[in-house]
């Protein structure tokens, strides 16, 4: 499932537990997100936490309904943009994009997508 809030396009890449997603701009990869304890990654996994947030139960792998998943996905976007807008202030945004993207691509191929369309 592919939705667009805010330019970003949110691309689910789980099954229903943990819902997870990768966002992109139009660059490439931008963040990635995920349900359980609501946690924000920039520009992927293991990058800067930009928002974690524990929500749902325990066992909740998924937003309870559309409603949530709209308004939570609505903050998490508008947190992307925010930090980064903060990022592109400094001297080596340029030069961080492209080279995440280039070795995010390149894990891509060679892990992911062996049978999958890229987003």
């Amino acid at each position: 499932m592919e939705r667009v809030i805010l330019g970003l396009k949110f691309v689910n890449e789980g099954s229903y537990a943990p819902e997870q997603y990768d966002v992109f701009d139009d660059i490439g990869i931008i963040a990635y997100a995920r349900y359980g304890k609501l946690c924000v990654e920039y520009p992927w996994v293991n990058g800067d936490e930009i928002i974690y947030e524990e929500i749902g139960g325990r066992y909740q792998g998924a937003f309870a309904d559309e409603e949530e998943r709209t308004n939570k996905l609505n903050e998490v976007a508008k947190a992307i943009v925010n930090f980064d807008n903060e990022r592109k202030q400094q001297d080596d945004y340029s030069k961080f994009r492209v080279f995440w993207n280039k070795e995010f691509d390149e894990f891509m191929e060679k892990y992911m997508y062996r049978n999958k369309v890229k987003p």
